[in-house]
């Protein structure tokens, strides 16, 4: 077993003439994952958290952070669960397979004007010759 994450916070403002003015544009809001793996022979799985906090409207960094696309009151939080697996049948063969976003959850990534998909499911059989 084992368990990994990270998290970023990044803030900034402008200064002009020694003052503070608009917040910096593209400064996305703190978002991280967090993985928890498991490896066992033929076996690996993995589970991974994945967030983004919320940004207010009044920290966006003018039009280029893409307003439009926001709530009124901002960016909103957004969380999802994804788990993925793998068997290797030998060195030459192993079916993968995962589910993303396992609770069918909308949301939109900072400053973009597209939602997320919802829940997905892949499966794939890999060979090599």
């Amino acid at each position: 077993f084992s368990l990994d994450g990270s998290i970023n916070w990044i803030r900034g403002n402008e200064v002009i003439d020694g003052a503070e003015n608009e917040p910096f544009s593209h400064i996305p809001p703190t978002y991280g994952q967090v993985t928890a793996n498991y490896n066992r022979g033929a076996i690996d799985a993995s589970l991974v958290y994945r967030f983004n906090g919320f940004k207010p409207i009044e920290r966006f960094g003018g039009t280029v952070d893409n307003p439009e696309f926001a709530t009124p009151i901002g960016s909103l939080a957004w969380r999802t669960l994804n788990a993925y697996s793998t068997y290797n049948f030998s060195d030459r063969l192993s079916l993968t397979a995962g589910i993303e976003n396992i609770f069918d959850l909308h949301y939109r990534t900072f400053s973009s004007g597209l939602s997320a998909p919802g829940r997905s499911v892949t499966l794939a059989l890999r060979g090599s010759f």
